[in-house]
């Protein structure tokens, strides 16, 4: 895969992967956001119906408010960079989320920070983005994307497990890392044999 400085190396990723019962233990990690590969120049819209795989009705109606790299959008048609940082969430409350919907009738009171899509980005290729989802959206997209793989690092991934409560642990969860099985247990700092700081395949099976 090809990379710039700035990206990381998605192909060096070590696969790591879970059963359906560690879904809401790591499901907050997409809150925080995840790595994903994908082709720069796509829409908004392809992304999230053909690289996300989201139900277009569910796309148009349920997300009611994207953020590309911090700038609420209104056109789908506007296509994403590499490196781009995608927020999704259903309507946001009050005034402020009324302005931030897309194409919502007070869009116009926020254009100075709107999203003005950018022609000169460059198409084609291998490129990453950093997927994020809020609200009532991440319990109903998260576990559907976690099982079509997101990419984060090993220290985010053990840091989460750190912060889960002894219950969790108490039916034996485990991981298949690298081909390896690992035990999950309520004492784990760390991923026993992997850098912090090295990218892991993240994939819940169905």
């Amino acid at each position: 895969m090809n990379t710039t400085a700035s990206q990381p190396d998605l192909s060096a990723a070590i696969p790591c992967a879970a059963g359906p019962e560690i879904v809401p233990a790591v499901l907050p990690l997409l809150q925080g956001g995840v790595l994903l590969d994908f082709t720069p120049g796509t829409t908004v819209e392809s992304l999230m119906v053909e690289r996300l795989g989201i139900d277009p009705e569910y796309a148009f109606g349920r997300v009611q408010t994207i953020f590309l790299d911090g700038h609420p959008v209104d056109r789908l048609e506007d296509t994403v960079h590499d490196g781009a940082v995608i927020a999704l969430s259903a309507a946001l409350p009050g005034l402020i989320g009324a302005t931030m919907r897309k194409m919502g009738v007070l869009s116009s009171f926020r254009s100075g920070i709107s999203h003005r899509n950018d022609a000169s980005i460059t198409t084609g290729g291998d490129g990453v983005f950093t997927l994020k989802l809020f609200n009532v959206v991440l319990p109903e997209l998260g576990p559907e994307i976690l099982t079509r793989g997101v990419f984060l690092t090993a220290q985010r991934f053990a840091g989460r497990l750190a912060m889960l409560p002894t219950a969790f642990f108490q039916d034996q969860p485990s991981i298949i890392l690298d081909g390896r099985e690992v035990r999950l247990t309520p004492d784990m700092i760390a991923l026993p044999g992997i850098d912090p700081a090295q990218l892991l395949r993240l994939t819940i099976r169905p």
